[in-house]
Order: structure tokens, then sequence, then C-alpha cells
């Protein structure tokens, strides 16, 4: 192999740049569309990451809480001077990997706990949570997820098992709850911030049964956790919610000469602002980000689960597929500042009109589907007219004046009994839209295939 030539050196170089600007438009595209997220993203405190599976964990994303956690500013990251990977201590680095190829080979999160050496010297500890996100044909787009900077708990471990004189120094910090109890649950000691969640004196709770100052419920789970500690003198790592607030717990044993159990010390965490941020990574993982519908990969996930149910119960199951009509002249007219008032405004339409049960999504540009469970053909024709009309009868209020507009829809059911995919039903009612539209739009067009008709559309299925 050639080394080479300063051709193609250039070519490399301007292809990081433009893959630099492309991710900065990425980023301001987010915080133009979603506003309310990307601020919560910055002042998360931790690092939220979009990646690649790669060797270096290629940034595609990461909020500004990078610069705390790592040292780096973002930009530094994204495909850029710092690789993540050289980051992340030598000794964790195939540990992390692994845990993460075998969590995506399984499509679940994967949670890890590693070393990073920060851009002072120091080597911190910090724990990750993340996940795959992935294509309608199975195929892995990226990874995204959060890491947050778990130095102190770390150092609260290290020194309890050191030695347990070091506790009474950690009982001081301010930021986290600690506290030490003996084996029946009576507090020995805690910190001011113990005092301020429980809402008591700290000199008050002293000698107290820390049982008695909690919920029922969470002081159950509590004893469960303790007697789980006691029996295996190994410590015990859970969450739970206490009043409106999260947190990440550790219950460490305490031995005595004997090795028994003897006292226990409980850790504990808030990380609320990390849940929240967990819900609406979540959430817009399976939201389209526009109308706030499903988007159709969940959608799928969705109504195969739906129509799997319904061959148990040998029910019907229809599906609508529903356009706005002229909608390339709304965006050529008004432009599509306005096309996406509309596209938001019949997505709001169209979900107040529907069923809880029934799975709607956004389709694909201005196309929806909609799955209907228990639903024959003659009520799922009155559901599409009744939408078709809630729709012509309501001009959408826009920023340049109200629009006047129809949709056409195609409905299809799937008669109970029958086994086939999604995929299949939903081409049935694509036909029948395509016969409205071809019949003069605003209007409905029904079908209910034969079992030999959705034989021979099932096998045109091309990984649908």
């Amino acid at each position: 192999m050639h080394p080479p030539g300063p051709d193609s050196e250039q070519l490399r170089v301007e292809n990081a740049a433009l893959r630099r600007r492309i991710s900065q438009l990425e980023r301001a595209q987010c915080r133009a569309r979603c506003p309310d997220t990307a601020a919560l993203l910055d002042n998360f405190p931790g690092m939220a990451y979009r990646c690649q599976n790669d060797n270096n964990w290629t940034m595609d994303y990461v909020s500004t809480g990078c610069l705390a956690l790592t040292g780096y500013p973002p930009e530094a990251l994204m495909r850029s001077r710092v690789i993540y990977s050289d980051l992340i201590h030598p000794e964790d680095r195939s540990r992390v990997w692994d845990q993460v190829q075998l969590a995506l080979g399984e499509q679940r999160t994967f949670e890890i706990e590693y070393r990073i050496n920060h851009a002072d010297g120091e080597i911190r500890w910090a724990w990750e949570r993340g996940w795959g996100l992935w294509s309608d044909h199975g195929e892995l787009l990226t990874l995204e997820g959060f890491i947050t900077d778990i130095s102190a708990y770390k150092r609260a471990e290290q020194a309890l098992r050191d030695h347990q004189a070091t506790l009474r120094a950690l009982l001081d910090t301010p930021e986290d709850s600690m506290l030490l109890m003996d084996a029946t649950g009576k507090l020995i000691a805690c910190n001011d911030m113990t005092a301020r969640q429980l809402r008591r004196d700290r000199q008050q709770l002293i000698g107290s049964s820390l049982f008695a100052q909690l919920p029922t419920e969470v002081a159950a789970n509590l004893h469960r956790q303790l007697k789980k500690v006691i029996a295996s003198a190994e410590p015990i790592r859970f969450q739970e919610q206490y009043r409106d607030r999260w947190f990440d717990h550790t219950l460490y044993p305490v031995c005595n000469a004997h090795r028994q159990v003897s006292q226990l010390a409980l850790y504990s965490r808030d990380i609320t602002e990390q849940k929240q941020l967990e819900r609406t990574l979540e959430q817009l993982a399976i939201s389209d980000p526009l109308t706030g519908l499903f988007n159709r990969r969940q959608f799928w996930s969705l109504a195969e689960q739906s129509l799997a149910q319904a061959v148990r119960k040998r029910t019907p199951t229809s599906a609508l597929m529903i356009d706005i009509d002229h909608f390339k002249s709304i965006n050529d007219r008004h432009g599509h500042l306005i096309g996406d008032q509309v596209l938001q405004t019949i997505a709001s339409e169209l979900k107040l009109n529907l069923r809880h049960s029934d799975i709607l999504c956004r389709y694909g540009g201005e196309e929806f589907a909609a799955l209907l469970p228990e639903t024959d053909l003659s009520t799922a024709s009155e559901t599409a007219e009744r939408l078709r009309q809630c729709i012509a009868d309501t001009p959408v209020e826009t920023d340049q004046g109200p629009l006047s507009l129809t949709i056409s829809i195609g409905v299809a059911e799937l008669v109970g009994g029958f086994r086939t995919r999604v995929s299949t039903l939903l081409e049935c009612a694509d036909r029948k839209l395509y016969a409205a539209k071809q019949a003069g739009r605003d209007r409905i067009a029904c079908w209910t295939p034969s079992d030999d008709e959705l034989q021979r559309l099932a096998g045109n299925d091309r990984g649908l």
C-alpha cells in the first residue's frame, strides 16, 4: 500500500472540518427544535453524549458538562483532538468495550463504572448509563447516554473499606447524605445533609430509629435491604424515590472483630436531575421530535405486540394511513415553518380524536399511521370519517392566519385470527389511501383484504 499523498491529506483535513461543522449544525438544530431539552442537557451535572460504536467512541455530540467531567471543552471531543477512549484508564478500556458490546448484543441498556484521566492529571471515577439506537431494519445507528462523576462516592467506598474511623470525616461532607446506624436501624451518627432531607434536627435524630423517620413503603424497603446486608456482609446498591426526589443508595456493612455486621453505613446521592434527563432521552428515542407522536420504530414495536395479541384473542384489528392533502403546496406557498405548524396541529387533532388504546405515529413527511386494536372495518371507517370531518371543519391557526385543510385516509381491516405482519396491514391501508387520493382527496377508502390477498402481500414484504 502506498503512503497517502498531499491530496489525500488535504482531503482528510477538509473532511474533518466538514464533520465538525455538521456536528455544530446538529447541535444548533437541537437547540432550535428542543430548547427545553438543550437547556436540561447543558445544566445536567454530568455529560450527556451521542457517539459511534467504534474503538475510539467517536463523539458526535457531548453536552457542556463534558468540561467538568473531563477537563476538556465539548469541541475537543467531537471528532477533534481528544479521543474519548484515550481518556478511559488503560486497565479499564477492554472491560468497558466488552460490557457495552454485550449489552448491545442483547439490545439492553448498560451501566458501567470506570476510571478516566482528567485533563488536570487526576484519575477520576465515572458512572455511565447508555443504550443503542436502532434503525427500522435492526441496524445499530448510534449510542446515547450520560456519564457522571462518582469520585466522591468511590472515595467514600474506599474509606469505609480501609478504616471505620474515616467515616466520621465523611459524615461532614455537605453534598450527599451519609449516616451510621446499628443493626436495628437506630441512628449513631449522620451529617447535616441527612438531617435536612429528613427535615429534623441533627442532634434529635441521634438515637432515634431511622425507620420511624421514613414513609412506610420506604422504611419497609430499607429494612429489607438492611437484612440482606447483615446476612451477606456485602454492600448493596439500590435506587428509590423519597418525597419528590430520587436517590441512589449504597448500604455498607461495618463488621466487628468477630466479622459480624454490627453497624451499617448508608450513603445516598440525589439523582433527581439524572432521572429527569433519563426520562427525557428515553422519550426522545421513541418520539417524533416535531409532533411528539411515536416515531416509526416505536410504532412498529407496539403494533407488532398488538397484532400478536389480536391473533391470540381472535379479535379484529384495523389500520389507518392518513395523508394531508396538497401539503407540498402549503410548504411552497407559506414556508416550512408554517408547514411544521400544520403538522403539529394535525397530529394534536388526530391524537385527541383517537382512543388511548389506539397507536398513532408520524409515519413520514405529511403521512400518519394508526393501529386500532379490537376494531372492525365498520367502526374503523366511522373513526376515519370523524377524523376527516374534524380536520375539514377546523382551520389550522398559523402565524400567517388560519389555513383550511383536508386529509385523505385509507382504512384496512385484519380479521381476527389471521397471522400477518404490521407492514402487510399497512400496505393494505396505503393502497386504499392511494385510491382515496386518486378519487379526488378529502375522503376515505376502506378494504377488508382476503386471506389470499394478505398472503400475497406478505410475500412481497422486504424487511419492513
